[in-house]
């Protein structure tokens, strides 16, 4: 179910999230949106939405993160100043979130810096925040299994390191563990983490990704206790799971919910985190004014990445769509089509990227859903494997494309 206010021009996404009809949606965000006209408001279910001159207002990731069987989250569009869209749990107090982000901008990584003298160790621009006044060092996350050969690296130059791993974990899983690393602002592997060297890979580990940069009041041993807390957290129903809390993935979540579930006291020895995001753009979390909630954390970061996961696949798919034809749906329509043919049953990827283009020649072509579905050549599969059935439909949608 999605809401959009229509005032004037465009029209704006208010909220979206699971109702069974649109008077108990509108119902359960009454108190939140008293203050627009409920004459500029139309509330409708988000397929309503594809396909009609609405459909800009709508990220495009919106259809996945509001997928059947996601978690009951409502979400609600957050707009900072660099038009980002981030979301969070209705009802969170703007004023009071868990996370306080701060966007630091753009900066652009190093390049091989020939003949430069002297040579930058981070972007000119981003310098200031990871190194205030009276702060000569930073602490980062390392993931040594990104970084082939970054242990060498570290012994080379006498930096003070240790894996977040300990005991027989920690000897066998050597080669591929988390490293807590203090990097001072002269440090040479410093610059190699800022530097995007396409000829000279062991020079250049920026396009690697997978360190976190940390600012900790109580220094290497105490931070390096804290984090250990998270390597590893409960499911609750009996295993234990590792949490890769330096990846793109974690970075993400908490960068695009402001009121997300942690685990609990994450942010007790953090400072400040700062998180490399799309495009070379930096943003420094820190805790926020509200405690967060730690109930659920596990299963609504697994619903997260899954979403991520879901966003790179239809990204591709857009792209092959783009091969085959001239004008392709756009990212938010072919996202929904991914939405609906999953819940028409679809699971292999395969199967998808076929329902997905049959719908857009339905789409292309204001062909009934029904209609295709209730012909004989549909019917005769429907026991057919998923991919099966997908082909055979796609075969339909074609001829039904060129019928006269």
């Amino acid at each position: 179910m999605a809401l959009l206010h229509a005032d004037s021009g465009r029209p704006k996404l208010v909220a979206g999230g699971h109702a069974p009809d649109a008077e108990t949606f509108l119902t359960a965000l009454r108190d939140r949106v008293v203050q627009i006209d409920p004459a500029h408001l139309a509330c409708a279910p988000l397929g309503q939405w594809i396909g009609s001159s609405a459909i800009d207002a709508f990220p495009a990731d919106l259809p996945l993160r509001l997928e059947p069987g996601a978690p009951a989250l409502v979400m609600e569009e957050i707009r900072d100043g660099q038009g980002q869209i981030s979301f969070c749990r209705w009802g969170a107090d703007a004023r009071g979130l868990a996370v306080a982000v701060t966007d630091l901008g753009c900066h652009p990584p190093l390049d091989s810096q020939f003949g430069a003298f002297p040579a930058l160790n981070c972007p000119a621009d981003l310098g200031p925040h990871l190194f205030p006044a009276q702060r000569d060092s930073i602490f980062a996350v390392l993931d040594s299994a990104a970084y082939p050969g970054i242990l060498m690296r570290i012994e080379s130059e006498g930096l003070r390191s240790e894996s977040l791993f300990q005991g027989d974990g920690g000897e066998s899983l050597a080669e591929v563990s988390p490293y807590l690393v203090e990097l001072p602002a002269d440090a040479r592997l410093l610059r190699h983490l800022f530097t995007r060297d396409e000829r000279d890979s062991a020079r250049g580990l920026y396009s690697a990704d997978a360190a976190l940069f940390l600012h900790a009041p109580d220094g290497f041993e105490a931070l390096r206790r804290h984090l250990r807390k998270f390597t590893k957290l409960p499911d609750g129903r009996g295993n234990w799971l590792f949490l890769r809390f330096w990846s793109t993935q974690f970075r993400d979540y908490l960068a695009h919910h402001p009121d997300p579930a942690l685990p609990a006291r994450f942010f007790d020895g953090i400072e400040r985190a700062f998180c490399r995001m799309p495009n070379d753009r930096w943003l420094a979390l820190s805790a926020g004014t509200a405690p967060p909630p730690s109930d659920g954390f596990l299963d609504t970061f697994t619903a997260h990445s899954r979403v991520l996961l879901r966003q790179r696949f239809t990204v591709r798919l857009r792209e092959v769509l783009g091969d085959i034809y001239r004008d392709p749906p756009s990212a938010t329509q072919v996202a929904a089509f991914y939405c609906h043919a999953r819940s028409r049953g679809y699971r292999a990827e395969r199967a998808i990227a076929r329902y997905v283009e049959t719908l857009f020649i339905l789409f292309r072509h204001r062909i009934d859903e029904a209609h295709l579905l209730d012909r004989p050549e549909a019917r005769a599969v429907e026991t057919y494997s998923d991919t099966g059935r997908a082909r055979a439909l796609l075969d339909v949608a074609r001829q039904l494309e060129t019928a006269p």
